[in-house]
């Protein structure tokens, strides 16, 4: 990598761990961590800054819809 660079050329370490954790870290739609966080245990956003809704998911990342329509939790 370049000087001052992680590789995938990340400036900055929260870039890399964000990268890290889209490629790896998002849940699939079967998966048991739906909905099963505690709400007054968790960040009422999660790691890319999308909103959790009244049944929070376990772990850094919220399930949003599949098709976009729903993801911004207006229609709930």
């Amino acid at each position: 990598p370049a000087q001052n660079q992680f590789n995938g050329g990340f400036a900055r370490v929260a870039d890399v761990f964000q990268a890290l954790a889209t490629q790896y870290g998002r849940i699939g739609s079967a998966s048991a961590a739906i909905g099963q966080a505690r709400v007054d245990q968790m960040p009422v956003d999660d790691l890319l800054g999308q909103p959790r809704d009244s049944s929070p998911d376990l772990g850094a990342w919220e399930r949003q819809s599949d098709d976009g329509l729903f993801s911004d939790g207006f229609e709930n």
